[in-house]
């Protein structure tokens, strides 16, 4: 009696699973064709083709394929850019635009990203200014571009490439101006390029000042 039992509790346990693979195929199936949409992913994002997001606003997300490169959404008065950075490696750099106005978050990810993100920053900015620049953070996928590299005794790093309004930096960070060897780290000529850029008239903050509303800093601004 207890062999029968047990044999039928795994027959329904068979059956149940069954019934559970063929209702996630059928969703499956049902996703790939439109029919559904499930809480995930998007099938429009894998295949490297523009795409429009159709809502009060116009707003339109594409991924570019020219030769700057990067992803862009573009509203009437808003765009926010994602560009390439030159090289195989990772790193976060983001360009807001409104208006007249640009903001430029982080540099990544090695010095010679300076170049291309000059390129496609020069698209948008007519100027030369930017009005903010924003350091998240010490890393160097995040500020190697606002140093750039050293040709001819000059560097072209994005602190040095465009005058900037104001610079929000991190609060703290545990990297060294020198290097094991006693040299100048990536670090160190960021702080350099920061001396620079304050001596070409920009104002300095931390994440901190903006904060506490401290020193002329602000905890929110309007673009």
């Amino acid at each position: 009696m207890a062999g029968r039992r047990r044999k039928g509790k795994r027959l329904g346990l068979l059956v149940l699973v069954i019934l559970l693979a063929l209702v996630i195929a059928g969703c499956y199936i049902l996703w790939q064709r439109g029919y559904i949409d499930l809480p995930f992913g998007s099938e429009s994002a894998s295949d490297g083709s523009d795409s429009t997001v159709s809502d009060s606003s116009d707003s339109t997300v594409s991924d570019s394929s020219d030769s700057s490169g990067g992803a862009d959404i573009v509203t009437e008065n808003l765009s926010i850019h994602f560009p390439m950075l030159g090289n195989a490696y990772t790193g976060d750099c983001v360009l807001i635009k409104t208006g007249d106005t640009e903001v430029l978050i982080d540099a990544g990810s090695r010095q010679s990203s300076a170049a291309a993100i000059s390129d496609y920053i020069d698209e948008y900015c007519t100027d030369g200014v930017l009005e903010y620049v924003i350091a998240t953070h010490a890393d160097r996928d995040h500020i190697a571009g606002l140093v750039g590299t050293k040709s001819g005794g000059s560097y072209n790093g994005i602190l040095y490439e465009y005058r900037v309004g104001t610079l929000i930096q991190f609060v703290r960070t545990n990297k060294s101006a020198q290097t094991d060897s006693g040299g100048v780290s990536l670090y160190g000529n960021y702080l350099e390029a920061v001396s620079y850029a304050v001596a070409q008239g920009t104002q300095v903050y931390t994440a901190l000042d903006c904060w506490n509303n401290a020193d002329g800093a602000q905890r929110s601004y309007t673009l």
